[in-house]
């Protein structure tokens, strides 16, 4: 679907809050439709199984690719180069009403990428 390669970039630590750290990759470029995607986060000696989110920045000037590892909340990738490749997509954007219906989505967006990557 897409592969999007730079540094890990500090974000907001909006998804850490939700017990899901994402590592962030920022382009200038749409690499694909705005949502959740199953895939792959490599680095140079690791590659992770992921839950993929690509949205716009809030001033709309770049595009934020964020990938959790599945199963990893402790990976210190800040700085380190990245490739986050995309194979599946899942749902487009949403948006809602609050932290928790957020995180009951992202719950699910989970179940479904773990059936998809075999895990």
């Amino acid at each position: 679907m897409f592969t999007v390669t730079g540094p890990v970039q500090h974000g907001n630590k909006e998804a850490r809050l939700l017990g899901v750290p994402t590592a962030n990759v920022y382009t200038s470029r749409l690499v694909s439709e705005l949502g959740v995607y199953a895939g792959f986060l490599h680095t140079t000696t690791e590659t992770y199984k992921a839950c993929i989110y690509i949205d716009t920045v809030p001033d709309k000037s770049s595009i934020k690719v964020e990938a959790h590892c599945i199963g990893f909340t402790d990976l210190d990738l800040y700085d380190k180069i990245v490739t986050i490749h995309a194979t599946n997509f899942i749902r487009p954007k949403m948006t809602f009403g609050n932290l928790q219906e957020c995180k009951e989505q992202i719950e699910l967006d989970l179940e479904e990428i773990k059936k998809v990557l075999g895990i």
